[in-house]
């Protein structure tokens, strides 16, 4: 494991470093213990931190008590000790209110730290009590199917939307790898199948960087395609999901991703389209299979979905020459977004105008950027090939390994499935 090092290591006592790009990235986490048997060093390096006696609130599901919580707890029994287990089924839906409820509750002792013992909703309401609280937050990882460890965010499902709040990120991360290497399988699979959205990422934000501007960290966005690159490349059938180094390959991975997003300050490293996608699959509760329902795995399907909308695009890109004028006009005389919503992305409404209204759009804006897109054109398709590549071997190696990528199989029909996507560049 070293990509994920490469952020710690080159810290300042401030949390921060000067990168290549221009900018001081900073980052929160000023620990990560990952390694077989790790868990054991918890009690030493919290006396290290902290100090003996800090009142501790520890926060788990029934499953990651099983996993890894009992045995925290055992660890740390000579520290004043309180929480919350949850339900491992069903299993706890991520919102604001719930996390509101436990914070009310975690306040009532008075906790000087949250320890949060789980995967990526435990970790999610973590890190949000702790920010409520003013206090810091440690996180025990118990699958490897997530990049919520060390991100300084939290997601939470509402009506129409995933809502991201940017919180302070664990303190400490420990991921033992003999705790995860006992996760659920569907739990590998859905962090591998993350990984795909990296190399759309290296597409889409290279391609907006050289269209509209936006600000790119090359370090970042090659980081975020190396790092996934590698665990990938591990797989080699079924029985690789076993491989000790593929699990260490696959922590790093998301460690960094956790990294990338909180030096960047936005999830732009992690997620382009295809989350967008995922997210709509979710909050309209449009998957069927209840097994396959798992965040990775919806972003898995939704990459190799926008790979075949990309591919032709693409393929039309050499001949694709654009009347910058004649195209500014036919869009302003287009009719309102709102006239062809289809009724399904009704309850996405608010969220659209509510992304529009922050966007630099108009005749001027649209005269700039269609004139970037005729001098970037052909490089754009290069880069493009590159990106396609990286994803028709990562979505062979994962259907190697038992993911499926057809919507039936994960209980949607191809309407229900393809809802997303007309409208994606009205959400994001």
């Amino acid at each position: 494991m070293d990509f994920y090092r490469r952020y710690l290591d080159r810290l300042e006592p401030d949390g921060g470093f000067d990168c290549a790009c221009g900018r001081r990235h900073s980052i929160g986490t000023r620990q990560v213990l990952a390694g077989e048997g790790v868990l054991g060093e918890l009690p030493a390096l919290l006396r290290e931190r902290h100090g003996s006696g800090l009142r501790l609130w520890v926060l788990s599901d029934r499953n990651t008590e099983a996993a890894a919580g009992a045995r925290c707890k055992e660890l740390l029994a000579s520290w004043p000790l309180s929480g919350k287990v949850l339900p491992g089924k069903p299993k706890p839906r991520p919102t604001l209110e719930l996390a509101g409820e436990l914070a009310r509750e975690a306040a009532d002792r008075s906790p000087g730290l949250v320890l949060s013992v789980g995967s990526g909703v435990i970790s999610d309401l973590g890190k949000k009590v702790a920010h409520e609280l003013g206090i810091p937050s440690w996180c025990v990882a118990t699958a490897p199917s997530v990049d919520a460890y060390t991100s300084g965010n939290s997601v939470f499902k509402g009506h129409s939307r995933h809502q991201t709040l940017w919180v302070s990120p664990s303190e400490v991360v420990i991921c033992d790898l003999s705790v995860m290497a006992t996760a659920p399988r569907p739990m590998f699979l859905s962090g591998l199948g993350d990984l795909l959205a990296k190399f759309l990422v290296h597409l889409d934000w290279q391609l907006s960087a050289r269209i509209s501007g936006e600000y790119l960290c090359p370090e970042a966005v090659r980081t975020a395609r190396e790092s996934a690159l590698r665990p990938l490349g591990l797989l080699a059938g079924p029985d690789s999901l076993a491989s000790p180094q593929l699990l260490a390959s696959l922590t790093d991975a998301l460690l960094t991703t956790g990294f990338l997003m909180q030096s960047m300050g936005s999830s732009r490293p992690a997620s382009s389209a295809e989350h967008t996608s995922s997210f709509i699959w979710e909050i309209a509760e449009l998957v069927g299979n209840e097994e396959l329902n798992l965040h990775g795995l919806l972003v898995a399907l939704a990459s190799r979905f926008v790979l075949e909308i990309y591919r032709e695009f693409y393929r039309l890109l050499p001949e694709l020459a654009v009347d910058v004028p004649a195209r500014v006009r036919a869009l302003e005389a287009e009719p309102s977004w709102e006239r062809g919503l289809d009724p399904g992305m009704a309850r996405f409404a608010e969220h659209m105008r509510s992304e529009l209204s922050a966007a630099e759009l108009g005749p001027a804006a649209w005269e700039r950027r269609l004139s970037a897109f005729q001098r970037e054109r052909e490089g754009l398709g290069e880069l493009a090939g590159l990106v396609f590549r990286d994803l028709e071997q990562g979505i062979a190696a994962l259907r190697g390994i038992g993911l499926p990528f057809d919507a039936q199989s994960f209980g949607m029909t191809p309407a229900s499935a393809y809802l997303p996507f007309p409208h994606i560049h009205l959400l994001r």
